[in-house]
């Protein structure tokens, strides 16, 4: 593999090689998916930003000690060696960089080389523990071409399974933090008391992080110009600071009022977003353990009986219409945002030029409110439009650019 030497600061700003994936038949075909689904509220974690300003904080050496892996010779056929490249690519390349600037003796390993007394069925596939083997967070990984974390927040409940068995290893851990990849997508998570309902608790995610983005200058502090210009390296430096600070979360809730292994607990219709901004903060964090779980609750899986809340067809309604017009004030916030943003910032005439280019999407003209929306699970979406002089018109959602196409409704 052909290597370039960096000082620490370069290599946390290179992407990641991609993997060399065999064809079809050289390659597990079926889904890793455990029969947990997450059942609380989500909230959205602004991580890119954060990671950006941490990293610009620091006081970097300035020497070449360091390799950049260019590209992958070896093959990638199953779980196990899309762990493996994630560890070397990601995690070894690292190492150095979080003993040196966030805590001597930190390491990333296996679930073996952490000490925790959490008993567990299946393990998690990577865990970052201090000098003294303590565990910091929690991190599992599936194949990439058989799971996609980015579509799959487009359907709820197939979305809450996905985050269900890290919510549980982040819960049965004690783990405030914990990330979960497919090496070419990676979504970091945190456990947070909720803001406003006692004794409740909300996991917080990131926008996915692709393994291939490539540093880029943002001119202004914007979350929205952070995405897709913040590479996965930056915030895992970020995650370790943030754990080696502050690693347990000792979450009071019931273990079958976080996780469940019946998905028509899931609620199809409200996806249970909540803005911790807008809410309040988390100061009555119960980060630190103040409390004990309920000991006579185990791990997910020991035949504890569930009961399902009695929610009536109009309230279920009327939660499914908050919810949804949250999502799309979030998106249309987001759009004004940026538009703004594009004038006020003289020195660069395209904010959204270094933006990757996604799928096209129809779009449709709302009369009443004078604005263009797609169409998302029957639910109307506002975007912006923008124009490109090469590709014409395009909205930006999650750090992507997305060319449309105009249609009558």
């Amino acid at each position: 593999m052909a290597c370039t030497p960096l000082t620490d600061k370069s290599l946390l700003r290179q992407p990641l090689p991609d993997l060399r994936i065999p064809p079809n038949k050289y390659r597990t075909r079926s889904s890793a998916l455990h029969d947990l689904w997450y059942l609380q509220e989500l909230s959205q974690w602004d991580i890119e930003r954060e990671a950006r300003l941490y990293c610009k904080s620091v006081d970097w050496e300035d020497k070449n000690l360091l390799q950049a892996m260019e590209k992958e010779r070896l093959y990638c056929g199953d779980e196990h060696s899309v762990v493996g490249r994630f560890n070397q690519n990601l995690c070894h390349s690292i190492l150095g960089i979080l003993q040196k600037y966030v805590e001597p003796g930190i390491c990333f390993g296996d679930w073996k080389c952490a000490s925790s007394d959490a008993g567990f069925g299946k393990v998690p596939d990577v865990v970052l523990i201090t000098g003294q083997h303590d565990l910091l967070v929690v991190g599992e990984a599936k194949t990439p071409w058989m799971h996609d974390i980015d579509h799959a927040q487009s359907n709820n409940v197939l979305f809450r399974q996905y985050l269900g068995q890290i919510a549980n290893y982040m819960y049965t851990t004690k783990s405030r933090l914990g990330w979960f990849t497919t090496y070419e997508q990676t979504m970091f998570l945190k456990q947070v008391p909720h803001p406003k309902r006692k004794e409740r608790w909300v996991l917080c995610h990131s926008p996915v992080i692709r393994h291939d983005v490539k540093y880029q200058e943002i001119p202004k502090d914007s979350s929205i110009l952070h995405r897709g210009r913040v590479t996965l390296r930056e915030c895992f430096l970020f995650l370790a600071k943030e754990a080696s600070e502050s690693p347990r979360a000792v979450n009071t809730m019931k273990p079958l009022d976080w996780v469940t292994q019946f998905q028509d607990r899931v609620d199809d219709e409200d996806d249970k977003y909540i803005s911790l901004d807008e809410d309040g903060d988390d100061s009555d964090s119960g980060v630190e353990a103040s409390h004990d779980r309920d000991s006579s609750h185990k791990d997910i899986g020991h035949g504890t009986t569930e009961t399902s809340s009695d929610i009536q067809q109009p309230q279920r309604r009327q939660i499914a219409t908050r919810s949804s017009t949250r999502r799309e004030q979030a998106t249309v916030q987001g759009s004004l945002q940026a538009a703004t943003e594009r004038l006020s910032i003289g020195e660069q005439s395209d904010p959204f030029s270094a933006l990757e280019w996604k799928f096209q999407v129809k779009v449709f003209f709302d009369k009443s409110q004078e604005r263009w929306y797609y169409k998302r699970e029957e639910r109307k979406v506002y975007v912006e439009l923008n124009t490109d002089p090469d590709k014409g018109e395009f909205f930006v959602h999650d750090g992507f650019r997305h060319p449309v196409k105009k249609e009558k409704d």
